[in-house]
């Protein structure tokens, strides 16, 4: 509590804001410590906040991603964790909607975080510090890594077909959900009930 305290005073000039985070730290920090013992049993932190990057050939695509941390176990297996102040995705999510933390564990694997030799990814998860501590680990039981990276590319194939084109508001999660593009695609003078009709615009 006393390094949240202080870091809180030294970077964030809000009173409110450090009230707020420094309430929400009292709620999670005995969760937090316990957790983060059992990950320092599993491996060592490695890398905070690392750029990563992985090109897929032969169709001048590349992927990057900011690993919020890394830590290596003994074995040379790498475990991939990202913090979140909002509710972490569960586990039906990520097979479906969020694949950050699977992209991320492709890039490990590749070795395409920086100054990380590429390694097994045994676990990845998110660690949800909101109003309560929440985590969520991949499910990679479920859906191995090597399966949803092919499905990735063959994703990132299908879109440099002419013919595919780009689905306003794709596989939102939620129908209230915004999109980057929903002014661009004037959502609103349109329904997601309506049948959509194939335009050529070139």
């Amino acid at each position: 509590m006393e390094i949240s305290r202080t870091t809180l005073d030294q970077d964030v000039p809000w009173v409110l804001s450090r009230m707020f985070w420094q309430s929400r730290m009292q709620k999670i920090a005995a969760d937090l410590i316990t957790k983060e013992n059992d990950r320092q049993r599993r491996g060592e932190p490695v890398a905070f906040e690392r750029r990563g990057r992985l090109t897929i050939d032969g169709i001048n695509f590349t992927l990057t991603a900011i690993a919020d941390r890394i830590d290596r176990a003994e074995d040379g297996r790498l475990h991939i964790y990202d913090y979140k102040t909002g509710t972490p995705p569960t586990p039906d999510q990520q097979r479906v909607f969020d694949k950050q933390l699977y992209l991320m564990a492709a890039i490990a694997e590749h070795g395409g975080f920086e100054e990380i030799d590429p390694a097994p990814v045994a676990s990845a998860a998110f660690i949800g510090i909101g109003g309560k501590y929440k985590e969520q680990i991949a499910p990679f039981d479920d859906e191995p890594l090597g399966g949803a990276w092919e499905k990735f590319k063959d994703l990132i194939v299908s879109y440099q077909s002419y013919e595919q084109g780009y689905s306003a508001r794709r596989a939102l999660f939620s129908v209230k959900d915004f999109s980057d593009y929903d002014q661009l695609s004037r959502f609103g003078e349109w329904g997601l009930s309506d049948v959509p009709t194939p335009e050529d615009l070139t």
